[in-house]
């Protein structure tokens, strides 16, 4: 019924607490399907043992080192199952993670289902649950609620997909940001979409070399990920009916992105980051100022919404 697509690369650290998490909750009607992303500490050896102990529940892929898309992409060529849940490989599960997914989909038979989670910081060993904010009785349609764009995030990790929804996609190889380009490409082919408001996935916020706190060039790949989802939307002849969630999505993401220039210090960086981010939404969206959703949410958030404002921030401040 349900196939976990769980790519690893060096995680040697955290992935027994992973698997663990996963395994004392599965049956005969979940598979592990784990993607060894050539990694070069230890995390291959443990599949192995793993698998070794669990035949029937885990498959492991070894293969070489692709990237996170690459590793999902793999696993995905050979889930057999009508369900995938992707899983990173550094957080954990909630105990009742795969009961409360197989209770929705006996009850709803969703094509998509999002649930809520942890933020779990590791060096205080505390937790915060973020939570969607849609009714778990309910069965959304895009076309009827679009306004469910702006409250999901892209993440791949708290949501469970009916496997055919990615007959035709796959997650943009050698890209970081790729799920911005993907996730919202899936909801718009979903028909029935659901939400469970339980914290049943436990994301780990604090660890080393986090791609919050990373910045070098690869952050301009943001604005690419952005312009994969818009494209997506005009070939599938969506672009208007959905423009003021993608208004939004674009915004909200490419402003992060923007907030993000304040962990470097190459002035050349930030200037083609900026030039980037605001030519895209000024080409993309003229009016991107202007949205029926909030784009002020914190407050430096109109900071990061005007380009002359962020570049003498980053230009005299920072």
């Amino acid at each position: 019924m349900i196939s976990i697509v769980i790519p690893v690369y060096n995680v040697a650290d955290y992935l027994q607490k992973c698997l663990d998490s996963l395994i004392v909750q599965c049956d005969k009607e979940v598979k592990l399907i784990c993607v060894d992303d050539g990694s070069l500490d230890e995390s291959g050896t443990i599949l192995d043992e793993y698998q070794k102990k669990h035949p029937k529940l885990i498959e492991v892929i070894h293969k070489q080192n692709g990237g996170l898309s690459d590793a999902r992409n793999a696993g995905l060529e050979i889930v057999k199952s009508d369900y995938v849940l992707f899983f990173d490989s550094d957080d954990f599960a909630s105990e009742n993670l795969i009961s409360e997914v197989k209770k929705c989909i006996n009850t709803h038979h969703p094509d998509l289902i999002v649930f809520d989670y942890y933020q779990y910081f590791s060096k205080t060993d505390t937790k915060e649950v973020i939570q969607i904010g849609c009714r778990q009785d309910k069965v959304y349609q895009l076309s009827l609620q679009p306004s469910i764009l702006t409250k999901v995030k892209n993440a791949a990790w708290n949501k469970v997909y009916r496997t055919s929804l990615f007959k035709d996609i796959r997650y943009p190889k050698g890209y970081l940001y790729e799920d911005l380009g993907t996730t919202y490409k899936l909801f718009l082919k979903a028909k029935r979409i659901c939400f469970i408001n339980q914290p049943l996935y436990n994301y780990l916020a604090d660890r080393g070399g986090n791609i919050t706190t990373t910045v070098d060039r690869r952050l301009l790949q943001l604005k690419d990920m952005a312009k994969e989802m818009v494209e997506y939307y005009k070939s599938q002849r969506a672009f208007e009916e959905y423009r003021e969630e993608l208004k939004y999505l674009c915004v909200r993401n490419l402003s992060d992105g923007l907030r993000k220039l304040r962990f470097t210090s190459d002035k050349s960086l930030r200037k083609e980051v900026q030039e980037s981010f605001f030519g895209y939404l000024k080409k993309t969206f003229p009016d991107y100022n202007q949205c029926k959703y909030p784009l002020k949410q914190q407050k430096y958030d109109w900071l990061y919404l005007n380009q002359r404002f962020c570049g003498l921030y980053y230009k005299y401040v920072v």
